[in-house]
């Protein structure tokens, strides 16, 4: 089972909850639903707490790029469409 990388942290003195973007694009290609979901939910629980999901692209040799900032649920829910909408594409084209 692939593993996608996140982890813990803070953000303008919020609880964060940081997801690296490579490997959770790589989730989706590899088609691991259940580890999409998990994350999905975690960042769901997150903002849900009053803190913030962070999407960062990491660089081996320099600091990641934070690529998005989500802080209520609207907007998480408008990425979680998006990823939604992006994993069906994904279905869609590997069976071609």
């Amino acid at each position: 089972m692939y593993q996608i990388k996140y982890q813990s942290g803070t953000f303008e003195n919020k609880s964060s909850f940081i997801i690296g973007t490579t490997s959770f694009f790589d989730a989706m290609v590899l088609n691991e639903e259940d580890e999409v979901n998990y994350v999905v939910n975690r960042a769901r629980q997150m903002i849900q707490s009053g803190g913030v999901v962070i999407l960062e692209k990491p660089y081996q040799n320099e600091p990641p790029v934070i690529v998005a900032v989500i802080e209520d649920e609207e907007s998480l829910n408008q990425w979680a469409a998006k990823t939604d909408d992006l994993q069906q594409w994904i279905k869609r084209n590997k069976k071609r």
